[in-house]
């Protein structure tokens, strides 16, 4: 049949037929006695309208009074048959079971639903088919297209998508005629298949809104020339364009994390390939992007910081030939270690980001986290700069959102934005996070999802310096958050919330960019206690990790430990603590030191603490390092004391650091107590060698007491409730009651474990087993048997157990371990 005949007139019924005979048909007109025999057979209705000689094509209007009702309404309109109806349009609500009917419906040339009243096209089965002789589709605002919606629509050439969409449903569109797709601008998915096999597909614009691009998503578009990827494209999957052989070009974005290896598999004409992502995003191939082309001829042009990169990257290191994209950059986003030594490549004004994000493949879990050196002697003038991280989640069943993921900049040259945000993933509404930026922010000027609230409070050294109750005091949308200040933040929100904090634009908006040392200041609040005194809740200064030890600081830190729901204290001289980006922490201001100094070299773009040697930061005799841990369980917490000569028994504020406790407190606490106040880090001088322990038991269970240290000098626990000591040279095995105790245990120092009870002059010493006493004293069984004698020249060797030791008409128990 010629392809220029568009109507074919029969005069009986013909019940075989070439499909390549009807492709270029418009109408077939069949005598009206054979018409139900041309539309029972496929081989017609799926690839022309078939209409009665001298008829128009049916049309209609249905008017819906109640969803779930259209089959019905259809079916009476047209004599129970359905397949007669050409053109349809639907006025009203209509639910899934209405829109199901479309699929019976194989004549149907027009549909227009721009008057109905629907949330989603829904998912049809895979041996669903659309009408073939449908032309033109209407469609209302919608949310989604589901799987099959439209596939074998073979005469659809356009179609308008509402704004509205975000998902493109697994083949909704597969083997149409469409020529030319725009992608509204609220897509954010575009699922498998979804387009495959679109065989007069020219040209194809893709909106900043989508993410990924599926599996097969354009395979087989023979004739797709032409691509548009904007800016924010994330993932294309295996095969998303392959076959595709019309491709002479490949214009990625600067968003690309990943792509699927062979994604442009057998696309033979492709001789340019633009990669402008920092980053190589990963693939999961050791072969290529190209899989299936020959490689010879082809270029591929991506950033010139990262050439070195993408050559030895899977996926991308199979181009033999790697050049410098030859335009200056505009977009930039990091999600792993880059260095930029020469700001010319990139245009003024670029727009940067790190960014961080988590792969997981085949049950396997892999995270990547921006981390940027720039070491430009030339300025490097940003646009927009963001910078992500995810604070975590207190939630070890939770793996992903259990530890925070930090991104990193490491400034050696000069850098400036006009535009500067950070943006915190939160991902509890039962914890609260200490942040600290080192810009100042309007706290109206947070951007948050609608729905959320939230509040942030600042702390009043001075309030606690006056003995008051309230230290925390909360915000109002007027407030400034102010730079290098420390801020705790909590929302409402338990899963996956984000908050962008913008930069004020004022002198210290690009602080975030210091290259140099940078000098904090210190607020004094004078107390009558000295415990309480000069407690200033501040920042890390940097948008990078930074190791404390370098810090002109020799006072402890308190951080506040989410996991655990405690605070920590740490020794910028004794401990390796490395603060994280945006990471608020409590110091107390020394009498001496108004400020603290934060020397460049601390900086680092990861949380690995580097060995180093701090002899000498302080001077001090013979400091002996004492560690309590205390355990219950997998819950733990530990205490410090420190001997030192240079120092005394009472609280110094640049050596000592009381235990901070929470109000609302549920974790297990253990501290030293020294006049009345519960230390974190005590540092002292020897004195009487006696070190009293209190603890916080959450419930009534069974602890156990332990003792790092770096002295050989032997240890006695006293547990005066059970009125033993033992060498603390293991583990000391207790059974407490819950709530406070401040006075059952004492560590002994220097006298040999021995240590004077209750006044009744009997000294007894238990160590590794052994039993000796200043006094004669007979040894018994918890039931009452005698196992021997001991006194100061002649020890009794016992197994583990608790004994009762009587002597000078005093009984004693105690426990060997």
């Amino acid at each position: 049949m010629a392809p220029t005949v568009k109507v074919l007139h029969t005069q009986s019924y013909i019940s075989n037929v070439s499909t390549d005979c009807l492709l270029n048909l418009t109408k077939v007109l069949v005598p009206e006695s054979t018409l139900s025999s041309y539309l029972d057979n496929s081989s017609w209705y799926n690839y022309v309208l078939v209409n009665a000689e001298g008829t128009e094509p049916l049309k209609i209007t249905i008017n819906m009074t109640k969803p779930g009702e259209f089959a019905q309404l259809l079916l009476e309109r047209t004599n129970n048959d359905w397949k007669k109806v050409n053109e349809l349009t639907v006025i009203g609500e209509m639910n899934t079971d209405d829109l199901k009917v479309f699929h019976n419906m194989k004549q149907l040339t027009s549909l227009d639903l721009s008057d109905a009243i629907i949330t989603a096209i829904p998912n049809y089965g895979e041996n669903d088919h659309g009408s073939g002789v449908l032309e033109t589709v209407k469609l209302p605002h919608l949310n989604s297209i589901g799987n099959y919606a439209f596939q074998y629509c073979r005469r659809l050439r356009t179609i308008t998508l509402p704004s509205g969409i975000s998902s493109i449903g697994k083949g909704a569109f597969q083997y149409c005629g469409l020529t030319n797709v725009d992608i509204t601008n609220t897509v954010t998915t575009i699922n498998d298949y979804c387009f495959y096999y679109c065989n007069a597909l020219t040209k194809v614009t893709f909106p900043s809104s989508v993410k990924e691009i599926g599996y097969l998503a354009f395979g087989y578009c023979n004739k797709l020339n032409q691509v548009s990827f904007a800016e924010g494209l994330f993932s294309l999957h295996n095969w998303a364009f392959s076959n595709c052989k019309a491709l002479t070009e490949i214009n990625l974005p600067s968003s690309l994390h990943e792509i699927y290896g062979e994604t442009f598999s057998y696309c033979t004409s492709i001789k340019k390939v633009i990669c402008r992502a920092a980053t190589p995003p990963t693939t999961n191939s050791q072969g290529t992007i190209l899989y299936g082309c020959d490689m010879t001829d082809v270029k591929l042009y991506v950033p010139a910081m990262s050439i070195d990169n993408y050559r030895y990257s899977n996926g991308w290191k199979s181009f033999y030939t790697i050049l410098p994209i030859e335009e200056k950059l505009t977009d930039v986003e990091i999600y792993d270690y880059a260095t930029i030594d020469d700001a010319s490549q990139f245009a003024d004004l670029c727009n940067f980001e790190l960014n961080y994000w988590y792969q997981d493949r085949n049950g396997s879990t892999n995270y990547y986290c921006g981390m940027l050196d720039y070491n430009g002697s030339s300025t490097l003038s940003m646009g927009n700069y963001v910078q992500i991280h995810n604070l975590g989640k207190a939630n070890s069943s939770d793996p992903y959102h259990y530890s925070a993921h930090h991104t990193a900049l490491v400034a050696n040259g000069p850098i400036l934005a006009d535009k500067v945000s950070t943006l915190l993933y939160t991902n509890s509404n039962t914890y609260w996070y200490f942040i600290s930026l080192p810009y100042d922010v309007k706290v109206s000027d947070i951007i948050y999802p609608d729905g959320i609230q939230f509040v942030i409070r600042k702390y009043s050294g001075l309030n606690r310096a006056q003995s008051h109750s309230n230290t925390w005091l909360n915000l109002t949308i007027d407030s400034i958050m102010h730079a290098y200040e420390g801020y705790i933040f909590k929302c409402n929100r338990n899963d996956f919330a984000s908050f962008t904090f913008p930069a004020m634009d004022n002198a210290n908006k690009n602080r975030v960019f210091e290259k140099n040392d940078v000098v904090m200041p210190l607020n004094e609040y004078l107390s009558e206690f000295d415990h309480n005194r000069s407690w200033n809740l501040i920042g890390n200064p940097y948008p990078c990790y930074y190791d404390t030890r370098f810090m002109d600081f020799t006072a402890p830190i308190t951080v506040w430990n989410r996991y655990d729901s405690r605070y920590d204290a740490y020794s910028p001289i004794d401990d390796s603590f490395i603060l994280t980006p945006a990471q608020a922490f409590f110091v107390q201001r020394p009498v001496d030191k108004a400020n603290i100094t934060f020397n460049k070299e601390g900086r680092q773009k990861t949380s690995t603490a580097q060995s180093l040697n701090m002899a000498g930061k302080r001077i001090a005799s013979n400091r002996q390092l004492y560690n309590v841990l205390l355990t219950s369980g997998d819950n733990e917490d530990h205490t410090r004391f420190v001997f030192n000569d240079a120092a005394s028994c009472s609280y110094e504020l640049d050596k000592d650091a009381s235990k901070l406790i929470a109000g609302d407190n549920t974790s297990m606490l253990v501290y030293t107590v020294e006049d009345g106040v519960r230390y974190a880090i005590n540092e002292r001088d020897y004195a009487d060698g006696k070190i009293h322990l209190g603890f916080y038991a959450p419930e009534d269970g069974n602890y156990r007491l332990s003792l790092e240290t770096n002295s050989t000098e032997s240890v006695t626990l006293v547990d005066h409730e059970s009125e033993s000591q033992t060498s603390l040279s293991g583990e000391y095995s207790f059974r407490a009651k819950a709530g406070y105790n401040d006075t059952r245990f004492t560590l002994v120092f220097g006298q040999s474990g021995i240590m004077e009870l209750n006044n009744d002059n009997i000294l007894i010493d238990v160590s590794n087993g052994f039993v000796s006493a200043n006094v004669r004293c007979k040894v018994y069984t918890i039931d009452g048997r005698m196992v021997g004698t001991c006194d100061a020249e002649n020890s009794i060797n016992l197994d583990k157990g608790i004994y009762v030791i009587c002597g000078n008409n005093v009984t004693r128990k105690i426990i060997v371990k």
